[in-house]
């Protein structure tokens, strides 16, 4: 077989590998991560895998080729550690839905004392991680839970109709203390179709998980979210695999987890991954009480 009888896609990254040192031959490329491509033996997954353009953004972004090795991976759920636009063009997404709470694009600061202290949201400065989970969902045509705040433009895909509204509690939302009304409320939006369940309303009421990240009883994470607010996105969604591109401390893996789906989920800071396979790794369920 000769690059010749291969996709022009997969050509351009044999090329790039081959320049970053990689070993491949031209009967079979051995690569660090384990992907393998024979002359007999024709893995059809691989092949539309590196054929894609997402493939080739996804060896620009994060240095290689095919999935890292997991940070935790036990019974049906695992996790890996780095940049989400560099993973996730490599997993699969048959039978998959995406819920994930993905950084706003608002430049969140903290002034709150603590562990997370005048903290920042990695790639919160705008809406580009956001948008890249949404075009990545849309491409794979499966449908996506992805939640968002009303001080930002809605992703241009959504309609008011695919709007839900998280109720936070009456316990949270200072905001400009000028104004009568609380922001005490966040958005979710619903993409894609095959949702399921009981109809409910569109304004889901889980108090906002108090006190700060410092206190033992307190957050794990600055934005951390109710695992029961998650359980009820969840059991709406179709298929068996739920996938978090940015998932923090883990709140959506253990409600994927308390309802018997497998999940993947994926985070660029090791501290929340160290965090998130801990809580996993309790082998208790982690319920919270709708408001």
């Amino acid at each position: 077989m000769s690059d010749s009888d291969l996709p022009g896609d997969w050509v351009a990254l044999h090329e790039a590998a081959w320049a970053a040192g990689w070993s491949i031959d031209g009967a079979s490329a051995g690569y660090r991560a384990g992907w393998t491509y024979t002359a007999t033996t024709h893995d059809r997954r691989q092949r539309r895998a590196f054929a894609t353009a997402s493939a080739m953004r996804a060896w620009a972004a994060g240095g290689y080729v095919g999935l890292p090795a997991p940070y935790y991976d036990h019974h049906g759920i695992t996790i890996y550690h780095g940049d989400c636009q560099a993973i996730l063009p490599w997993l699969t997404s048959t039978g998959a839905a995406v819920v994930s709470d993905v950084p706003y694009g608002r430049v969140l600061r903290s002034s709150r004392n603590g562990a997370h202290g005048n903290c920042a949201i990695a790639n919160d400065d705008d809406t580009t991680v956001r948008d890249a989970i949404i075009a990545w969902a849309t491409e794979r045509r499966i449908p996506a839970v992805i939640f968002g705040s009303p001080a930002v433009p809605r992703p241009a895909a959504i309609t008011p109709a695919r709007v839900l509204i998280w109720d936070k509690g009456e316990h949270v939302g200072m905001g400009d203390l000028t104004w009568p009304w609380k922001p005490n409320y966040e958005e979710i939006y619903i993409l894609g179709d095959g949702y399921q369940g009981r109809r409910t309303s569109s304004v889901l009421r889980y108090n906002a998980i108090a006190g700060t990240v410092a206190l033992a009883h307190g957050r794990t994470h600055p934005t951390e979210k109710p695992v029961g607010l998650m359980q009820a996105l969840i059991t709406k969604c179709p298929g068996t695999l739920i996938i978090d591109p940015t998932m923090g401390t883990g709140a959506t893996l253990v409600a994927a987890k308390n309802l018997g789906r497998c999940a993947i989920g994926i985070e660029l800071d090791e501290r929340y991954c160290e965090q998130a396979a801990q809580r996993l790794a309790q082998e208790v369920l982690d319920f919270d009480e709708a408001a």
